[in-house]
């Protein structure tokens, strides 16, 4: 592995799960400590992930309100980090994440509007079919 590859995933894994050692002995410090720029990196990170789910799911964010919503996108990020850079990709497993939340059992429906949610998104990010030539 490159020293590159090293740092990057030392990096992400700093953003992703809060281990600031690694990445930020490997950070020159400019301006700010390397810890703060992580964490800024990390807040940033948390924020788009959030606000991606929050335009795949609307509907699961009006029907529970906006306060639980940020909690449980702040909690899906954490167990769910995304295995794509492309932030539509993100978010597959939400309607899973939600079937599995006990204080949301009194909303047995709100899986399927994940579930109809995520496939409206597929379907908007898809190809449409045409020849590309």
């Amino acid at each position: 592995m490159s020293p590159l590859s090293r740092y990057q995933g030392a990096l992400a894994r700093a953003i992703r799960a809060g281990d600031d050692r690694i990445a930020a002995g490997s950070l020159a410090p400019r301006g700010l400590a390397p810890i703060e720029r992580l964490r800024i990196h990390r807040h940033h990170h948390r924020i788009s992930l959030a606000r991606g789910l929050a335009a795949t799911y609307p509907v699961v964010a009006r029907l529970v309100g906006e306060r639980c919503f940020a909690g449980l996108a702040q909690e899906f990020i954490q167990l769910s980090p995304p295995a794509s850079p492309c932030l539509f990709d993100y978010g597959s497993g939400f309607a899973r994440y939600l079937a599995a939340v006990p204080t949301l059992m009194g909303l047995p429906y709100l899986p399927d509007v994940a579930r109809l949610e995520w496939a409206m998104n597929l379907a908007r990010h898809a190809a449409d079919g045409r020849d590309a030539r």
